[in-house]
């Protein structure tokens, strides 16, 4: 599975937008958050490396963003990379 989605990822994704902020189960949204609460760190970390090894641009999204100011962030980038969005 691992080198389907290596050889997968390049000709699927144009990039990947990668967020690093963390959520407590305060955030609201997900009732079930609590029960992954530690694991989220190593899946991050995770994730990332795995997005890494495909060679697909990663746009890392700066953590700490509102909502509107996330997507105002993937939108310019987006578009500074050459990324038609539809």
């Amino acid at each position: 599975m691992e080198s389907l989605c290596a050889a997968w990822m390049p000709i699927a994704y144009a990039a990947v937008v990668h967020c690093r902020d963390h959520f407590d189960q305060e955030a609201g949204g997900d009732r079930f958050r609590g029960k992954v609460l530690a694991l989220q760190s190593a899946t991050e970390t995770a994730v990332y490396e795995a997005i890494q090894s495909t060679d697909v641009p990663i746009l890392d999204l700066p953590p700490g963003l509102t909502t509107q100011a996330r997507v105002d962030w993937v939108a310019k980038h987006l578009h500074l990379a050459g990324i038609d969005v539809h």
